[in-house]
């Protein structure tokens, strides 16, 4: 499933699969900013906003929840 990421401090937007997510690391800047620094598997890796990242991952899942749902109604036809 894919994601759009906007890097902290830019305006680029990146597509990212999340299947290719390594590791996700939880990070301060200062003492408000919460980040976090997204590793690929490829080796690059992207910082953004903790809570809108947590966000698209809470997305993410219902959206995959939803694909199962239908998957199993289509088998039970």
């Amino acid at each position: 499933m894919f994601i759009p990421i906007q890097s902290e401090g830019s305006l680029n937007v990146h597509l990212i699969n999340t299947d290719y997510i390594v590791d996700i690391i939880l990070s301060m800047r200062g003492h408000e900013k919460q980040v976090a620094i997204i590793k690929m598997n490829d080796g690059t890796s992207y910082t953004t906003c903790k809570v809108e990242l947590l966000k698209k991952l809470k997305q993410t899942q219902q959206v995959e929840a939803l694909e199962d749902e239908i998957e199993e109604f289509r088998k039970n036809r």
